[in-house]
């Protein structure tokens, strides 16, 4: 099942308590930079380095993104 949370890897909760205190817009440097700032596990920076290079408008942007990067794959389909 697509959408069962026990397939994930990096949960949305954790990427956004991560992502706090980060300014945005940010990129996705901006986003990585401040992922390493915290010393984030190598689970959260492996999902993170796949983000798409654009601007975040906010860490539940991020952590949708990050979701997005963990179920499917670059041609959009289900891993």
């Amino acid at each position: 099942m697509a959408n069962d949370s026990s397939k994930a890897e990096v949960r949305a909760e954790a990427v956004q308590e991560l992502l706090s205190g980060l300014e945005y817009p940010a990129s996705h440097g901006d986003v990585m930079r401040h992922a390493r700032e915290k010393e984030a596990p190598y689970e959260m920076i492996s999902a993170l380095e796949k983000l798409p290079d654009q601007n975040f408008l906010s860490a539940l942007e991020v952590a949708l993104a990050v979701r997005t990067v963990q179920f499917y794959d670059d041609e959009g389909v289900e891993r």
